[in-house]
C-alpha cells in the first residue's frame, strides 16, 4: 500500500510539472497575458466549455521573466534576482524571502551555448541537481536528482527525447523506477501543437494507463491560445478543464 501510494505522489508531481511546462511556453514577446481557467466535460464529439473557475495575470518583473501578477515583487525588494555573464547567460537565480534573507539558489552551467546543469540551494544546502545531455544541440536525456544530506541521491528522474524533421518533440519518456511517463505530441502545419498524450505504467501494471491529454483549439500568430486539458488531480479522479489565453504584445 505504501508503494502504491508513493507511486502515485509521484505521478501527481510529474503532472504537475507537465502541466506548467505546457502552458509556460510563451513566444513572441508578448508585455503581458491572461490565463482563464473553465470546468469542461467531455462529449461524444469532443469537449464542451463549462463554469468559470479563476483567472491569472502574468507580468515581467525586474528580471524580464514572467510572473504572476498577485506575486509581483514591490519597488523596495525583488523576491529573485538574476546573474548573468557576459554572454548574457544566467548563470545564478538569488532568491529572498520577505525581509530581504536569502532562502535559496539556482546556479546553472553552460557548455557553449547550451545549459549542461542546474544546482539548486535551499539557504546554503545543495539539495537537487539536474544534467542535460544534447545530440546536434537538441536535448536528448535530462536527469533530475534529490539528494540526501550526505550527497548521496535519494531519488531520480530520466527524461528522454525525440524529435520530427522540424525539430519539435514528438516524444517524451519520464523514468524513476517506480513508474514510466511517455508523452507523444502532434504538430499542425504551422508546428504549433495539436494533442498531446500522456501514458503512466506503474510497475504493478500490465499495459500503460491515459492519465493526462491536450487538446488545443486556438492559436493566435505566436502561442495557443485555447486548450481542453485532462488531467489526474490529488485525489486520483479525473479532471477537465479548458484555457483560454490572452496576450498584450
Amino acid at each position: 500500500m505504501k508503494l502504491i501510494y508513493l507511486a502515485f505522489f509521484f505521478v501527481f508531481i510529474n503532472a504537475s510539472a507537465q502541466t506548467e511546462e505546457l502552458l509556460g511556453a510563451i513566444r513572441g514577446n508578448p508585455k503581458e497575458y491572461k490565463e482563464t481557467f473553465y470546468k469542461a466535460k467531455k462529449t461524444k464529439t469532443g469537449f464542451i466549455k463549462g463554469e468559470f473557475l479563476y483567472e491569472k495575470v502574468y507580468v515581467k518583473d525586474s528580471n524580464n521573466e514572467f510572473v504572476e501578477y498577485s506575486e509581483f515583487p514591490s519597488e523596495e525588494k525583488d523576491s529573485k534576482k538574476n546573474i548573468y555573464n557576459k554572454d548574457n547567460q544566467k548563470i545564478e537565480s538569488i532568491f529572498y524571502d520577505d525581509e530581504g534573507k536569502v532562502v535559496g539558489k539556482t546556479k546553472f552551467v553552460y557548455l557553449n551555448k547550451n545549459l549542461i546543469e542546474e544546482k539548486f540551494y535551499r539557504e546554503e544546502k545543495y539539495e537537487k541537481f539536474i544534467k542535460y545531455d544534447y545530440e546536434n544541440d537538441l536535448l536528448v536525456k535530462k536527469t533530475e536528482a534529490y539528494l540526501e544530506d550526505d550527497g548521496s541521491i535519494n531519488s531520480s528522474w530520466t527524461y528522454s527525447y525525440e524529435y520530427d524533421a522540424n525539430k519539435n518533440i514528438i516524444k517524451e519518456t519520464y523514468l524513476n523506477g517506480i513508474q514510466n511517463d511517455v508523452y507523444t505530441y502532434k504538430y499542425n502545419e504551422k508546428n504549433f501543437p495539436t494533442e498531446i498524450y500522456g501514458k503512466i505504467t506503474l510497475n504493478h501494471d500490465k499495459e500503460p494507463r491515459l492519465y493526462n491529454k491536450s487538446v488545443y483549439q486556438k492559436y493566435d500568430d505566436y502561442n495557443w491560445t485555447g486548450v481542453y486539458f485532462q488531467d489526474i488531480n490529488s485525489d486520483n479522479k479525473i479532471e477537465i478543464n479548458y484555457i483560454e489565453r490572452e496576450f498584450k504584445y
